[in-house]
């Protein structure tokens, strides 16, 4: 072999292992594309300000379905989710506030309160801060009966009675009792009564549709006292029938011919208030039985209902009421 065929051979060769090369690196490239690329994380960007960022559970369930809060059924109102408990002396405070304002509504609406719009769940709202006052009673009388019971003693001996069918239905009647004890000559009802007394009462809610009036005995339930140590009252109904409205006072009453009685805050000794929910339709009478034998003012008195209206607006317990003795045992 000559020099230019030993060249010639050299090239070839040369040639054939670039080729070969070549194809392997072309391989590798090849093997390589299957593999998962690595990407290098660009730097967070800030959130934009009117931009809503998704949350933790958002992300987490990301195909929840809203619940609709129609579908969720409330849980029984309790009061102790409502608000804290007053102690006794505030209690007494938040009452003679109460009686002062009348929870800033008139008769026949109570504290608050009125029958046939106001629901028992309601009313126990408003009551709430003095439930440690109060019984919750379902009863039994012809039916079933929600009973709210508020009593304070300490205030002129005052029993409120809220009831109703049950607690989701508006309340029927309320009942509000108080007297203060024959033999107890030192307590009086104070100005926080003067809302619901004759002349303020007249004032209010205009002339009533009826008045009533009786003397006797004031005899209570069960009373055992020897008849010459009872006392001799006078009993005056105010009967508003359209509101469902009777304001019934008590009192002492002169004995004699006539017999007198002179209706005045200092010398009330027991009071009534009745609120019937007015859908049931008018009021005919108290539907409790007096303990006198009262009757209309004007088969009793020189009185007529407009006459009386006019005589005892604004007569700030200064003026009596005249009655024969005859009619009276």
């Amino acid at each position: 072999m000559n020099k230019l065929d030993r060249q010639l051979s050299r090239l070839i060769l040369l040639a054939l292992g670039a080729a070969l090369a070549m194809l392997y690196l072309t391989g590798c490239r090849n093997t390589d594309a299957s593999s998962p690329s690595i990407v290098t994380p660009l730097p967070s960007a800030a959130p934009l300000s009117n931009q809503v960022q998704p949350t933790i559970t958002e992300a987490l369930h990301p195909t929840a379905t809203p619940v609709s809060v129609a579908t969720i059924p409330l849980p029984t109102l309790t009061l102790t989710q409502i608000s804290p408990a007053l102690t006794k002396d505030e209690a007494l405070g938040l009452v003679v506030n109460l009686q002062e304002t009348n929870g800033g509504c008139e008769l026949p609406c109570w504290w608050g309160i009125t029958p046939g719009e106001t629901t028992g769940q309601s009313a126990k709202q408003i009551l709430s801060p003095l439930r440690d006052l109060m019984e919750f009673s379902i009863g039994y009388l012809g039916g079933a009966e929600a009973r709210y019971e508020l009593q304070l003693q300490e205030y002129n001996n005052i029993r409120a009675e809220l009831i109703m069918k049950d607690e989701k239905q508006p309340i029927g009647e309320i009942w509000v009792f108080s007297f203060i004890p024959d033999e107890d000559q030192s307590t009086h009802y104070d100005k926080s009564w003067q809302r619901y007394f004759l002349d303020e009462l007249l004032t209010r809610l205009g002339m009533p549709s009826d008045v009533w009036l009786g003397f006797g005995p004031h005899i209570g339930d069960h009373d055992e006292r020897p008849s010459a140590s009872i006392p001799y009252y006078y009993e005056l109904y105010v009967i508003y029938r359209d509101l469902g409205v009777i304001v019934r006072y008590a009192g002492p009453a002169m004995r004699g011919d006539p017999d007198r009685a002179c209706p005045s805050l200092g010398q009330l000794k027991d009071m009534l208030i009745f609120i019937r929910q007015r859908s049931r339709g008018p009021l005919v009478g108290p539907p409790w039985d007096p303990f006198t034998n009262a009757r209309t003012i004007s088969d009793v008195t020189k009185l007529d209902v407009e006459m009386f209206y006019k005589t005892f607006k604004n007569s700030g317990g200064k003026i009596c009421l005249e009655s024969p003795a005859k009619l009276w045992p």
